[in-house]
């Protein structure tokens, strides 16, 4: 069977291709999945860039057995702050006030942690869901993946390794609309720019005819 074979995103377009009787481009680097020839690889790579106003760089490898992270910019905080975020997910509140009323179990507050480490490693053999990071306990196999990580960004020419882009409207200025944008979205619901965390919940609660967030122990 295919089960735990490795596929990517990139797959899918070269899929509907093969579906629709199309030829796939010389360039492109994902295969079908839905033929006979069901493609083999030995690992896969993942990234992140800047979405939006939350400037990141996160790189992955994927392997049968692991996935190894490289998270670029350790000073953030995994949950690096977006605008987006902030008007859209009640969780991003939820969170934050859970854990002001301790409620977060260890793996639930490490999102929230001010910063993160640089490399990642997990044992999807015992840990499937990915859960328990291992960079130090296994050293020398996270150093192996990063070095085939360095390797990927070189011959894929990564365009995330060279310096920032200059664009128009800059990234600040992108990032100044944002924040006003999110302002006047929380004026509208709160008649406030920046209410609390359980001021947010308290709103979305009401507008979505949602539970109430458990109180303190």
């Amino acid at each position: 069977g295919n089960e735990g074979r490795l596929v990517s995103l990139i797959d899918l377009a070269p899929s509907m291709l093969e579906v629709a009787k199309l030829p796939v481009p010389s360039w492109m680097e994902g295969k079908p999945l839905l033929g006979s020839d069901f493609p083999k690889r030995s690992q896969l790579f993942a990234a992140r860039d800047r979405c939006g106003d939350a400037e990141d760089r996160i790189r992955a490898v994927i392997t049968p057995s692991h996935l190894f992270v490289r998270n670029f910019f350790p000073q953030q905080s995994r949950l690096n702050w977006s605008s987006y975020k902030e008007v859209s997910y009640p969780g991003m509140a939820l969170l934050r006030v859970l854990q002001e009323q301790e409620q977060l179990t260890p793996f639930q507050r490490r999102w929230l942690n001010p910063t993160r480490p640089e490399f990642e490693l997990y044992d999807l053999q015992k840990d499937p869901l990915g859960i328990q990071d291992q960079a130090d306990q296994q050293a020398a196999l996270t150093q192996s993946l990063n070095q085939v990580l360095e390797g990927w960004i070189q011959s894929s020419g990564d365009r995330g390794a060279l310096p920032a882009v200059a664009t128009e409207p800059s990234l600040e200025e992108i990032q100044k609309d944002k924040r006003a944008d999110y302002q006047r979205t929380w004026k509208k619901r709160l008649d406030q720019l920046e209410p609390t965390d359980q001021e947010r919940l308290t709103w979305w609660e009401k507008t979505y005819h949602l539970s109430a967030a458990p109180g303190p122990p």
